[in-house]
């Protein structure tokens, strides 16, 4: 098995991008948690409670990821009603493949 590094990664995106996606889904604690919260979020819009139950992390944490993500424009937030609902971003959507060949192989 070849191991992953930021460099190994073949997708074509911004060397900065790269840095951004390898550090938040790869290179951390966190990086596990935060893969589950965005393949979650790829296929259906969620609070930080639906998030949590589905993971099965503390809410808190869910929302602490959910911040990292937030300020790196990874995931948007919708609020209304009193509810917060996450999306993708925009910018996490031009760079899935990347996220997929990072999570295929990490």
């Amino acid at each position: 098995m070849n191991a992953i590094t930021v460099r190994s990664i073949t997708t074509s995106a911004h060397p900065e991008m790269k840095k951004i996606f390898w550090s938040l889904f790869v290179s951390t604690r966190g990086a596990a948690n935060r893969v589950k919260i965005m393949s979650l979020l790829r296929n259906r819009p969620s609070n930080p409670n639906q998030l949590s139950k589905n993971i099965e992390i503390d809410y808190k944490c869910t929302s602490h990821h959910l911040k990292a993500l937030e300020e790196n424009h990874l995931v948007e937030k919708l609020q209304g009603g009193g509810i917060t609902t996450f999306f993708v971003s925009p910018l996490f959507e031009e760079n899935q493949k990347m996220f997929d060949e990072i999570i295929n192989v990490a």
